[in-house]
């Protein structure tokens, strides 16, 4: 009897703590940006997790948030979208990096035209959009170009140099790396990388300002005329 007694009680007890569970408030507004996740059909917790799906904001790096004088990054971004038929959402920015032009034409010189030889502070600024770079040079003052101006005979100087980088290192070709490469004017026959004790023409030197990198080293080239380069620094 003692025994059919306490199983009763043990009972009762289960109902009373399963009516207390039932009458408990469930919390209401859930924070947005949140959702509820149910435990998998395998699982032995009863736990109900909240995750947030709030989206995580993109912003420019630190480094590339710099002051470009009168050309703001949104106004190349958005003649960049303009040429090339897309949102102006769709750019990377890639790099900004302060530049003292050697001349008028921003580093990008034109065909046929003349430009004043005065020194001229500006930006290199680099976007990128489905892994093409596009690069443009920037004053100031607030003028800019796209610079995508080809040098004559430019893959096969840049074919010359991996071939000189390889020979001083012992690589093979096939291992070195194009970072960059862009026209540039020089200000004498010293291509911009003038050594002490040497006297050069004061003469303007169409030619390129060639990026490799080698095993995770860099190596600047500067070149002149077909077949004229120089190794100007590495590190």
């Amino acid at each position: 009897m003692r025994r059919a007694t306490g199983v009763a009680r043990l009972r009762a007890v289960a109902l009373v703590c399963s009516l207390l569970a039932a009458c408990t408030p469930i919390p209401t507004g859930t924070p947005d940006a949140a959702r509820i996740v149910e435990p998998t059909s395998g699982s032995s917790s009863t736990q109900v997790a909240v995750q947030s799906t709030a989206p995580v904001p993109t912003v420019e790096p630190a480094a590339l948030v710099v002051d470009l004088g009168k050309v703001e990054l949104s106004v190349l971004k958005a003649d960049l979208a303009k040429k090339l038929q897309v949102s102006e959402k769709s750019f990377v920015t890639v790099a900004v990096e302060a530049v003292e032009w050697g001349d008028a034409s921003l580093g990008c010189p034109e065909p046929g035209m003349m430009y004043a030889q005065v020194i001229t502070p500006g930006h290199r600024v680099v976007l990128a959009l489905d892994g093409k770079q596009y690069t443009y040079h920037t004053a100031r003052a607030g003028s800019f170009v796209l610079c995508e101006q080809a040098v004559p005979g430019s893959a096969g100087a840049i074919d010359l140099l991996k071939v000189d980088l390889a020979a001083r290192s012992g690589a093979a070709v096939a291992d070195i790396v194009v970072l960059s490469s862009e026209a540039v004017q020089w200000s004498d026959s010293a291509l911009g990388c003038a050594q002490l004790g040497k006297v050069y023409s004061k003469v303007i030197t169409p030619g390129l300002r060639v990026a490799l990198e080698l095993d995770g080293k860099r190596y600047d080239y500067h070149t002149g005329a077909p077949g004229e380069f120089v190794l100007c620094e590495s590190n």
